[in-house]
């Protein structure tokens, strides 16, 4: 039986995007792109949220506002001058990763669709970025600064997305701070799969290809805990990678955050 498919959350999923596949939602590209290529979309069908503070007059002229996009390949990604250059960015398909040191220790960053960043992140040359899959990047350069000069709700519309980021920041520290390392690992991926994943006949999968060590940084937790307590929570049918690198959770996931993650035995400590 094939499955029937519904997203989770309004953004689209993360997932395996290749530039020659159809165009996102609010693309104005006229033809195939490649890696590094520089394209085009219509911000507001992307982010409708940043429109919200706009009348029905002035959302039908900003509609029309586009800025540059940016396909990266999957693998090791070095941000290019017109990135690095602009006020902030908008992840519009697949997953990067920043591997940089705080404190002298390594720490992970993660963006995915819908996550937005100030381009000053990209600045820097002590993080190592890398794309999970093909990635898309929707840049927020001077022609929305332009556009904000003749909509000014539409800076409005940017702080609320900064909170947002801001509440995303403090959900996961949460996580991190949860006592066991099952819970931390089933917590993490509920969350995402909240944010980017679908609801299947299986139960909800996320397409997030991290490795157990990767995994194991975004939780406060070392790769051979990790790779244990994936074990269990596979044996308790709590979680389970596919063969295609996708994760599955129980159709009952979706009110984790709520009634709170199973209690998976035995604990490990991290």
């Amino acid at each position: 039986m094939s499955d029937s498919r519904k997203p989770l959350h309004r953004r689209d999923p993360a997932g395996g995007r290749s530039p020659e596949s159809s165009g996102s939602a609010g693309s104005v590209d006229s033809g195939p792109s490649k890696a590094g290529a520089w394209g085009s979309v219509r911000l507001l069908d992307l982010e409708p949220d940043l429109a919200c503070g706009l009348s029905e007059v002035e959302r039908v002229s900003a509609a029309r506002l586009v800025v540059r996009a940016l396909d990266v390949a999957p693998g090791r990604w070095s941000p290019p001058e017109g990135v690095r250059e602009a006020m902030g960015m908008v992840v519009v398909d697949g997953q990067l990763t920043r591997i940089g040191r705080t404190f002298a220790r390594r720490d992970v960053q993660l963006l995915g669709p819908g996550d937005l960043a100030e381009c000053r992140v990209f600045a820097g040359s002590d993080g190592d970025w890398r794309a999970l899959g093909w990635a898309r990047l929707a840049v927020l350069d001077e022609r929305f600064v332009l556009a904000a000069g003749r909509w000014p709700a539409l800076m409005t519309g940017l702080a609320h997305r900064l909170f947002e980021a801001q509440y995303e920041q403090h959900t996961r520290a949460a996580i991190c701070a949860m006592p066991r390392v099952e819970e931390r690992i089933l917590a993490l991926l509920c969350h995402f799969a909240a944010r980017w994943g679908r609801v299947t006949s299986a139960g909800v999968t996320l397409t997030l290809p991290v490795t157990h060590d990767v995994l194991g940084a975004l939780i406060g937790a070392r790769r051979p805990t990790v790779s244990l307590a994936l074990l269990a929570l596979d044996r308790q049918q709590l979680l389970r990678r596919r063969e295609d690198r996708s994760w599955l959770l129980p159709m009952d996931s979706v009110q984790w955050p709520t009634t709170g993650v199973p209690d998976a035995r035995p604990g490990l400590a991290a």
